[in-house]
């Protein structure tokens, strides 16, 4: 038996993905804002391809995407100069509800209400289509770590509207930063950004960029 290592199909593969990771996005997404602002700012200004590591956790929500593919269509809405793309329109009894489908490799033990920067972005579709509810589908890539086999959980929201109009704000507070940094051709502060693991090398396909700035 000869087994031979192929990387040129590798990198093949690898670019691929690539190119649709790098798809351009018009305007100022939700998600731009929710996370780093400097990052937010270096995307719109550099063409700064992301990282392989990045490449591969996008194939890996891709793939697990395209599991919903007949029920799947993601919807694009703008609000007050903010982007939300939607994975899907769901309903719950009669109400229309915005759905949200994550991959991830963190315990499934870990307590939903702390993923602070997924409940920022389901309050934001939720506001985007004038419901007060939405549904999360998470798959847990490693389970609960102890059993590390994948789970999937599900959860129903329902927020109120003082949750929804206050999160709204801070968003809107958040595309004034970013509109007026790339304006004045200014960096955000390094304040701007959501948590410190938005400053790991492995994470941010901008980290070498930023911390010569």
């Amino acid at each position: 038996m000869k087994v031979l290592i192929n990387n040129t199909e590798r990198d093949r593969i690898i670019n691929s993905l690539r190119q649709k990771v790098e798809k351009e996005r018009k305007g100022i997404h939700i998600t731009d804002l929710i996370y780093c602002l400097r990052k937010a700012y270096f995307r719109k200004i550099l063409n700064i391809p992301p990282t392989e590591e990045q490449v591969l956790y996008y194939a890996t929500g891709l793939f697990y995407h395209n599991l919903f593919e007949e029920n799947l269509r993601e919807i694009e809405i703008e609000l007050d100069g903010i982007t939300g793309t939607l994975d899907c329109i769901g309903f719950i009894d009669d109400t229309t509800i915005p759905v949200e489908i994550k991959t991830t490799r963190i315990s499934s033990n870990k307590d939903i209400l702390d993923m602070k920067h997924w409940l920022i972005q389901l309050k934001g579709y939720a506001k985007l289509i004038g419901s007060s509810r939405a549904r999360l589908i998470v798959l847990h890539l490693v389970g609960d770590w102890k059993n590390p086999s994948p789970q999937l959980l599900c959860y129903d929201f329902e927020f109120t509207r003082e949750e929804i109009d206050e999160n709204w704000s801070w968003l809107i507070s958040r595309r004034d930063i970013l509109l007026d940094a790339l304006d004045k051709g200014i960096l955000p502060s390094i304040e701007t950004r959501f948590a410190e693991w938005e400053c790991e090398k492995q994470v941010c396909e901008c980290y070498d960029v930023c911390k010569s700035c």
